[in-house]
């Protein structure tokens, strides 16, 4: 089902004229209303997608709820305390809410406003000021920046805080992939800060910072063009960094987009196993690749792939959990291991193409394997 296919059957029943006239108010009134506005009012379509929702059944971190609450709150209908602020962040900024809205809103953006007006004014959540502290100190929410190998090349590599702290194992991984498909790797001894954090919960004056020095390593880099490991670090170099003043020239990839389009260059073994896929939100919602991982395990001979019940644009986020993580560590394992257990009904083991999503599932208990680390396993070089 489409997600204007509502609309079309509301109106199924209704004289020529009496449609005409309503689209055209709908179309013009999009134009008028404050989006916040449009989608406090809605009848909440979207929330049986809503990760966030599905866990806690309550309508206050809905959607729609938290955009009434947000609502209230601006207009002055509710003090900003820390009781009504919070549900605001039970958010995890994945998207999935705009697969089925009309107006195409992703509810964290909306939120943005109203949180860095929170942020600035000390009223957001203590679990929001603890990272952002660590950001301002450190650059990342887990102490001093990891060190890894530097390397001259003509594509530059980042390969993201959790691959190099939980997963170093898999940096040469990534670099011998770019290899056999003909790329130079450069790589950097101290990676910058690439991630969605202080954006989706308003901490404006750590993004600033945070993305110019991100910006300006990766414009004096001299790469041809950027590979990244996390699909949202992609989606903020190419989608994001503009709203903060900042430009940057370089074309940006996930790892699999690159592979994806050096598919046919790649040849692989039978592989006689079953495994699940686990699509990372931000390749789906994002940079809305929704199949690409699935066309490129599809190579694979005699790979038996399956999927879970909640795939491709209703998948289940487990992204973007940093706050959650750190305010509510209850609802963030419950969260993770709905997630877990939904993935091992169909195989024990687990592909991803996020290395942040792999660490968690790990740590739940899962039994997990990036997709560069399988798909060397199975190609022929």
């Amino acid at each position: 089902m489409g997600k204007y296919d509502w609309v079309l059957s509301a109106l199924s029943g209704l004289g020529f004229r009496d449609k005409l006239s309503l689209i055209k108010k709908f179309l013009s009134d999009r134009k008028k209303v404050e989006d916040i506005v449009k989608c406090s009012l809605c009848p909440n379509m979207c929330r049986f997608n809503c990760p966030i929702a599905t866990v806690l059944g309550d309508e206050s971190v809905s959607p729609a709820g938290k955009a009434r609450i947000a609502l209230a709150i601006q207009r002055g209908y509710l003090e900003a305390d820390e009781e009504n602020v919070l549900p605001l962040y039970y958010c995890l900024g994945c998207g999935a809410c705009k697969a089925y809205c009309v107006f195409g809103f992703n509810v964290a953006e909306l939120l943005i406003p109203l949180k860095e007006e929170l942020y600035e004014n000390g009223k957001a959540p203590r679990a929001v000021f603890k990272l952002a502290e660590k950001l301002k100190n450190y650059g990342s929410i887990y102490g001093e920046r990891p060190v890894g190998m530097a390397r001259e090349g003509k594509v530059l590599l980042l390969l993201g805080e959790t691959l190099r702290r939980k997963y170093p194992e898999l940096e040469e991984k990534y670099v011998r992939i770019l290899e056999v498909l003909g790329f130079s790797v450069k790589t950097l001894e101290i990676e910058p800060y690439c991630g969605l954090l202080p954006y989706y919960n308003g901490m404006r004056n750590v993004a600033e910072k945070l993305y110019s020095e991100l910006v300006d390593t990766l414009r004096n880099s001299k790469a041809d063009f950027i590979v990244v490991s996390e699909p949202s670090c992609a989606y903020l170099l190419r989608h994001v960094i503009e709203k903060y003043g900042l430009k940057l020239k370089k074309k940006v990839l996930h790892i699999s987009e690159l592979i994806y389009d050096r598919l046919d260059e790649l040849r692989f073994k039978e592989a006689n196993v079953e495994v699940v896929l686990h699509e990372p939100c931000a390749l789906i919602f994002k940079l809305e690749r929704e199949n690409i991982l699935r066309e490129i395990l599809a190579r694979i001979p005699n790979l038996k792939l399956k999927l879970p019940f909640r795939n491709g644009k209703n998948a289940f986020c487990i992204g973007g959990t940093e706050i959650l993580e750190e305010m509510d560590r209850e609802v963030y394992e419950r969260l993770i291991n709905e997630r877990l257990q939904e993935l091992k009904e169909e195989a024990e083991l687990i592909i991803t193409s996020s290395p942040s999503c792999m660490k968690k599932l790990e740590e739940a208990g899962g039994k997990v394997v990036d997709l560069v680390d399988f798909l060397l396993n199975y190609m022929e070089v």
